[in-house]
């Protein structure tokens, strides 16, 4: 991983209040800072992450499943998803996987490498110019947590 990439963890899903879309927050792995960074994402792809961070199995396969088996059956490994772009817009996404000796990247959105990497245990990264602007900076404040356990609650489940 590069230098200029840091190793993030997915904290929670919630709904922006003001227009009703769900939010996913990451912050950085290691706990050094207070970095992170948060992107709205569709309802479906939210519902997708959420499932992966309970521990929940849904009856059928979702497309994140799916493609989760495809790579483990095809006998590709997936190296990590890494976030990047500028801190003025919303993040862009690529995973980056490799299959024996030769190495792939495909740009994709956020959220499906998000979930993607979520069901193949893979490494989460992102640019630290995502994290360099006021509007993407945050520390996961007590309000937004109730907000994550809230749609948690809403659910059935507690928040992870």
């Amino acid at each position: 991983m590069a230098e200029d990439f840091v190793l993030m963890k997915v904290d929670g899903v919630a709904v922006d209040e003001g227009d009703a879309l769900p939010l996913v927050y990451l912050r950085e792995s290691s706990g050094a800072g207070e970095g992170g960074i948060s992107f709205k994402v569709g309802p479906f792809e939210a519902s997708a992450i959420l499932l992966q961070l309970e521990g929940l199995t849904p009856s059928r396969p979702l497309t994140h499943d799916l493609m989760a088996e495809l790579f483990r059956e095809g006998g590709m490994n997936l190296e990590r998803a890494e976030l990047f772009g500028s801190h003025e817009e919303e993040p862009r996404a690529r995973i980056v996987y490799r299959r024996g000796f030769t190495r792939f990247s495909k740009e994709v959105r956020p959220s499906d490498a998000l979930a993607l990497a979520l069901r193949l245990k893979a490494p989460i990264c992102a640019e630290r110019s995502l994290m360099t602007g006021p509007a993407r900076t945050l520390a996961f404040r007590r309000e937004e947590r109730r907000n994550a356990d809230s749609l948690s609650r809403r659910r059935g489940r507690s928040s992870a």
